[in-house]
């Protein structure tokens, strides 16, 4: 049956229409959902693409000559994009309060191999190698030393791919190697 003809049924009550429409798309909502970068919030993506898609057949206009197949995929594709950055602002301003609370003991516990800390001097030298770093290899650092996380959660965390941490985490620590002197 068309989708149309459909859609149209199941907004005025019809329940099979609706169970044929949700099997009809139910592949668009399962792809949408499993995104790779949604995977810290997959149940809630699934929720919201499942929302998304019930909401797009009740608001649907046909008088508007758009196909619904398009329509249910922006519908979707747009509220779980927005749901995506919501949980972005939230995870930024988590990370960012983890910084500022953390702030001295990042370098109590930061321990770098080639010299003993045992001073202020060279604590205050450490805290200003520290600050000169980019604030990703700041991040990277804190993630994977401080709180002894492995580079594949951190990558999750940041949002960021594995090897770009593995980076990330070399470059930081040899532009400290090289600007700590040597004992």
């Amino acid at each position: 049956m068309k989708t149309e003809i459909l859609v149209q049924k199941a907004q005025s009550g019809d329940q099979t229409a609706m169970l044929n429409l949700l099997d009809q798309f139910q592949p668009l909502i399962h792809k949408a959902a499993w995104q790779t970068h949604l995977n810290p919030i997959r149940e809630d993506a699934l929720s919201q693409a499942c929302i998304s898609f019930l909401e797009a057949v009740k608001m649907y206009n046909p008088s508007r000559s758009i196909p619904f197949a398009g329509y249910a995929k922006a519908k979707i594709y747009g509220d779980i994009r927005t749901l995506f950055k919501q949980n972005r602002r939230n995870w930024q301003r988590e990370v960012s309060s983890e910084y500022e609370t953390a702030g001295q003991p990042i370098l109590d516990q930061l321990f770098i191999p080639t010299a003993d800390i045992d001073n202020s001097i060279d604590k205050i030298y450490v805290q200003t190698l520290l600050t000169q770093l980019p604030r990703k290899q700041k991040q990277v650092l804190y993630q994977t030393i401080i709180h002894d996380k492995t580079q594949k959660e951190t990558a999750l965390l940041l949002h960021l791919s594995q090897q770009s941490i593995a980076a990330l985490q070399k470059k930081a620590l040899n532009t400290l190697r090289k600007q700590f002197p040597s004992t």
